[in-house]
């Protein structure tokens, strides 16, 4: 019995004596534990480091690309320019930056240490871009389309964003509106004034709920004929470069309740009440011909 208690006794004192670390054993084992990605933070917080820095670091950059996109990264390296320092609360580590001369276009970093969960977000002009790296946009109303070579196939390094609102209660199909954008310039025409030749004078755009009328600049008049004996009618409308296209872009987007008047140099008007789709036009310009030009730059 007594050596019972005695191999017992030796038992209990071995794993008891296994089980316990020393101060050195114990602090090594803290060490290990500690999460490469929350050390980095730490450091980060106490030498008053931003996101600029931390983007830059081989550590946050394999894990954006990991959990996000390459593609995803490259944008969010990019718009990262003007930046605050890194702070903590709420047991989270926060950064965030934007692009010098668009305070739009934000970036955010967050981390948190219990769950070593790190959400990185990119906003550009409204847009939440994707982890993929990609923005959805809103393009309905809208079509891609390409000039086209002497085979009549598509050049793809020469993409266009089409709109077209066409009547419905004629038998000869016209536009009341008629879009073309392309890296040149943007055509903007009507049907409504059927055969007539007459040039445009002037487009004007009025705020229905306020009463403003905004007097729309453009650089050229555009006019296509139907031709003789054709059934489609003359196109008549105006050219835009990119700055006056810029004008016009920010205001259909900002206003809900409109209309847009063409008038030309008999003083005849065609009117258009909130052309559907049309708020639409600056993702169209992003997607069907920025973004397609990117592809090759």
């Amino acid at each position: 019995m007594k050596l019972y208690v005695l191999l017992a006794t030796l038992i209990i004192g071995c794993i008891t004596f296994s089980c316990t670390k020393s101060p050195k054993q114990q602090a090594e084992t803290a060490t290990q534990q500690v999460n490469p990605l929350e050390k980095v933070f730490k450091e980060a917080l106490a030498q008053e480091k931003n996101l600029y820095d931390l983007v830059r670091m081989d550590i946050i950059k394999e894990r954006i690309i990991t959990e996000y996109s390459q593609k995803f990264y490259d944008k969010f390296f990019h718009y990262v320019q003007v930046v605050p320092s890194i702070s903590y609360e709420d047991n989270m580590y926060k950064c965030e930056g934007w692009e010098a001369h668009l305070s739009g276009n934000i970036a955010k970093l967050t981390y948190n240490p219990t769950n070593d969960q790190l959400i990185a977000s990119l906003t550009l002009e409204g847009r939440i871009v994707q982890p993929d790296g990609n923005i959805h946009y809103n393009t309905e109303g809208w079509e891609q389309r390409y000039d086209k070579d002497e085979f009549d196939e598509d050049i793809k390094s020469q993409p266009m964003a089409y709109y077209d609102l066409v009547a419905d209660y004629n038998l000869v199909p016209y536009h009341h509106i008629c879009i073309i954008i392309a890296k040149g310039g943007m055509i903007l025409s009507t049907n409504d004034f059927v055969y007539s030749s007459a040039n445009i004078s002037k487009i004007l755009i009025k705020d229905n709920d306020s009463g403003k009328v905004y007097n729309i600049a453009f650089d050229e008049t555009y006019y296509q004929g139907g031709g003789a004996g054709s059934m489609r009618y003359n196109e008549v409308g105006v050219i835009m470069r990119w700055e006056n296209i810029s004008k016009f872009v920010n205001i259909v987007t900002s206003l809900t309740n409109y209309s847009i008047a063409f008038i030309n140099e008999n003083d005849e008007n065609k009117v258009v009440k909130n052309p559907k789709d049309l708020k639409n036009i600056r993702d169209a310009i992003q997607k069907f011909v920025i973004d397609k030009l990117e592809e090759f730059s």
